[in-house]
């Protein structure tokens, strides 16, 4: 749904509900959601879930695709960390962290992602150094 809402209100095209219900249903949804829950996504590239990130979605969007990343990097840091740096979301999130009106619990989201970053990319400089 998320990526359906990133088209905006004008392409809702439903009676049975509103535009501003799927996204309060979404963030609803996603701010009750574990980010350490162990999931069976598969992704080659962070590139679709970081174009909602980048586009003029609405938060509730963001906070999904935040969420995503979240949950991804918590489960398997070895493979998505290094994914997340790749595409350009560690830059992408540190962004969003500073927007004005971020909400606190996409931030919050934002923060946890980049300390997997950052404690990834000090992890491998400590193993860089070991093997010198």
């Amino acid at each position: 749904l998320s990526y359906i809402c990133t088209d905006g209100p004008g392409q809702w095209r439903t009676d049975s509900y509103t535009y501003q219900e799927i996204l309060d249903g979404i963030e609803t949804a996603v701010v009750s959601w574990d980010h350490r829950c162990k999931r069976s996504i598969n992704y080659k590239s962070f590139n679709p879930i970081l174009s909602i990130i980048r586009s003029t979605a609405p938060y509730p969007c963001k906070l999904w695709a935040v969420w995503a990343l979240t949950n991804l990097c918590e489960f398997k840091p070895k493979r998505f960390v290094p994914m997340l740096r790749r595409d350009g979301g560690v830059e992408l999130l540190e962004s969003l962290r500073h927007e004005p009106h971020c909400p606190g619990h996409i931030r919050r989201l934002a923060t946890l992602t980049l300390v997997q970053a950052y404690d990834k990319e000090i992890g491998n400089e400590i193993e860089d150094l070991s093997v010198r």
